[in-house]
């Protein structure tokens, strides 16, 4: 969506994106479960809908959301050594 409006610039289609990720065992693309939605009710300090996601599922995996979201980092919600900048 990002790129589609124009607010992400990549010389790479999502598809191609997508496909050099898969490339690189240590990012792995994870799957969205029904753990991070019950999580989201906890992350009310944060509005995007994406944005509660991404924090939730950066949560249950212990792991740092790739992220240069302000408010993610703002929020206090994800310990600020779990959250990476893009």
């Amino acid at each position: 969506m990002l790129l589609e409006r124009g607010r992400v610039k990549s010389s790479l289609s999502f598809a191609d994106w997508h496909d050099r990720v898969l490339q690189f065992p240590g990012l792995p693309i994870a799957p969205l479960v029904w753990e991070d939605i019950r999580e989201v009710h906890g992350l009310a300090a944060l509005v995007n809908p994406f944005d509660c996601l991404i924090a939730a599922t950066a949560i249950r995996l212990d792991a740092p959301p790739i992220s240069g979201d302000e408010r993610i980092r703002a929020s206090g919600l994800v310990p600020h050594d779990l959250v990476t900048g893009c």
